[in-house]
C-alpha cells in the first residue's frame, strides 16, 4: 500500500501562472531545469512536486519565490 501524501494546494496553477508570465514554454522551463518535459507537465498536473533544489531553481527562474509557489505569501498569519 502507497503512502498517503498530501499536494501542495493550488502549486500546480501558480507555477503554471508564473511559467507564462515569464514568456517560456513548458520544453523551455525543463531544459533549464535539466529534466524532462514530461517530468515538468507532472508539476503543472499535480502528479507530482519538485524537488527542494528545483523548487528554489524554479523561483529564480520565473522571477518569484518559493513562498509564493507554495501559496505561503498569501496566506493569513494564525493565531
Amino acid at each position: 500500500m502507497k503512502p498517503a501524501t498530501k499536494k501542495v494546494p493550488g502549486f500546480s496553477e501558480r507555477l503554471k501562472e508564473s511559467r507564462i508570465a515569464a514568456g517560456l514554454t513548458q520544453q523551455q522551463l525543463a531544459d533549464m531545469l535539466g529534466i524532462t518535459m514530461r517530468n515538468y507537465q507532472r508539476y503543472e498536473r499535480r502528479e507530482s512536486e519538485p524537488s527542494l533544489f528545483n523548487l528554489v531553481s524554479l523561483s529564480v527562474i520565473l522571477g518569484t519565490t518559493p513562498n509564493h509557489l507554495l501559496g505561503l505569501d498569501a496566506e493569513a498569519p494564525s493565531d
